[in-house]
């Protein structure tokens, strides 16, 4: 089983996030309410300065189960995955 960890992103320059509601032709609810976004478009974050960010994985485990000819020898086994020859011929008279 693997603990917790917490990972720190290196810095990665003044640089913005998409995915949020666009900015370009905001949109009035009515009377002087004005929104700021238009959800209609997909925009980006304003831009942020030299920053990183921490990512936390949680406790977790791989379960890894198969069966080598080599199992509990303690011999070393390939992982090279196998591969299928493909033949084909061409009739030519």
């Amino acid at each position: 089983e693997q603990p917790e960890q917490k990972l720190t992103t290196t810095h990665g320059g003044i640089h913005n996030h998409g995915g949020v509601a666009g900015k370009d032709d905001p949109w009035e609810i009515g009377g002087d309410v004005r929104q700021l976004f238009n959800p209609k478009e997909l925009g980006v974050t304003d831009d942020a300065g030299e920053h990183d960010h921490e990512v936390t994985v949680p406790d977790h485990k791989h379960t890894i189960t198969g069966k080598t000819d080599n199992l509990g020898e303690g011999k070393s086994i390939s992982v090279v995955e196998a591969h299928t020859l493909l033949m084909c011929w061409a009739r030519v008279a």
